[in-house]
């Protein structure tokens, strides 16, 4: 039954098509005439338009904010001629409702309408009100907090983070910022090795770590100091100031414990390769002495094992070793071959006093002493010139000495 209906709708409409459509476009058109000549009242309604809300200045003068609104569209049917609705639309309704003079509380706000033709009422909106919830703007100050995620190079550590106790400013709704337990600043770690700056931006938290909306942050992006920290071991230098009494000589300086091993920031560790000692005075010092003194450390190095720290310095008296150097064996250099050298025959003998410690003179041989005396670019003539001992680089002898006569006279011919 229902296909032998549809078939002969199809029939009828598909047989003679252009006669049937020109009578739809006529019966149109003389409902439009029909219209515009009688224009009879009309109703029309305008779906879902977005309502302005008015009066937030005076919220604002009295420290106070709207929360929440509960809708923000509208349905408003209005009603007026045919001809005067028909050239409405949208823009030319205004809606809005008014929050002035409303206090901290959830109340209802009737929203007003009205059309920029005169000629048009408003009939109907839905809703006619509107839900609005206000509360007190506040500003509190709270507390940042470093969370981190990742794992540092081995042998390096995170830095105290639990002093970082800066405060920052938060304003919004007083029933949302009271539930803001923290400001939460999330730190990458992955792979770090040197203390750092980082921008992080804060979220703010209640206590459960859920993120509350809503919130103004002062200084929503903050620049956080991560510091990295390592360890290392260190020499411990003993240092002195004065000169000790010069019948005297230090045979050896030594610190209990001679290592210590220091913590702090990677770059500032990096670069400390000993540990001084406070300053220990030696001045005319005669006797060997063993003290307990402070290191000095940089406030921010970090000490890990805090033992006392010992210095002993020991003392000997010198001692006087003479040698004797025939003037034969004097070494004569810069000799030219166009003249001879010889050493006047008053010399005959040459005595060199070593100075030192036991221990040191008692290891230097005769043989170890080499004579000297420097001729370059002289003349023929009698000259007076000072001896030195172990001038030349392959016979060095670094020791406290006195050589008598000083000085002896060479002939050049």
């Amino acid at each position: 039954m229902e296909k032998s209906k549809l078939s002969f709708f199809k029939g009828f409409i598909l047989k003679n098509p252009l006669p049937k459509v020109i009578c739809l476009l006529l019966a149109i058109v003389s409902w439009f005439i029909v219209m515009d000549y009688e224009n009879p009242t009309v109703t029309r309604t305008f779906k879902d338009l977005e309502f302005k809300i008015i009066g937030q200045e005076d919220l604002n003068k009295r420290g106070l904010i709207i929360q929440k609104v509960d809708v923000k569209n509208v349905d408003i049917e209005v009603k007026g001629s045919w001809s005067n609705v028909m050239q409405l639309d949208s823009e030319n309704i205004n809606s809005y409702i008014d929050v002035s003079g409303y206090g901290v509380w959830k109340t209802l706000i009737p929203i007003t309408a009205k059309s920029s033709d005169g000629a048009v009422s408003i009939k109907s909106k839905a809703p006619s009100k509107v839900e609005v919830t206000f509360d007190k703007i506040a500003t509190v100050e709270k507390s940042v907090k470093i969370v981190t995620r990742g794992s540092l190079k081995d042998d390096f550590e995170l830095g105290n983070l639990d002093s970082y106790n800066k405060k920052i400013k938060v304003k919004g709704p007083l029933s949302i910022i009271k539930n803001i337990a923290f400001l939460e600043a999330e730190i990458n770690l992955d792979g770090k090795e040197k203390s750092f700056v980082e921008n992080i931006k804060l979220i703010p938290k209640d206590s459960d770590g859920n993120i509350i909306e809503n919130a103004e942050i002062e200084t929503p992006i903050l620049d956080v100091y991560i510091p990295i920290f390592i360890e290392r071991d260190v020499k411990i230098r003993v240092n002195t100031k004065g000169n000790i009494n010069s019948d005297y000589k230090i045979s050896s300086i030594n610190v209990e414990p001679s290592v210590v091993k220091i913590r702090g920031d990677s770059d500032k560790i990096a670069k400390i390769d000993v540990i001084n000692t406070e300053e220990i005075d030696i001045n005319n010092l005669r006797s060997s002495l063993e003290k307990e003194v402070k290191l000095k450390i940089d406030k921010d190095v970090q000490l890990l094992k805090k033992d006392k720290t010992i210095v002993a310095i020991e003392l000997k008296p010198k001692e006087i070793k003479r040698i004797t150097v025939p003037s034969s064996e004097v070494i004569i250099k810069g000799k030219s071959d166009k003249h001879t050298y010889s050493i006047d025959s008053s010399f005959e003998d040459i005595s060199v006093d070593l100075i030192d410690i036991r221990d040191n003179i008692l290891k230097i041989r005769k043989s170890d002493i080499k004579l000297e005396v420097d001729v370059a670019n002289l003349k023929s003539g009698k000259y007076k010139l000072p001896l030195l001992l172990n001038k030349s680089e392959d016979n060095k002898l670094n020791i406290e000495h006195r050589i008598n006569p000083k000085q002896i006279i060479m002939i050049i011919k």
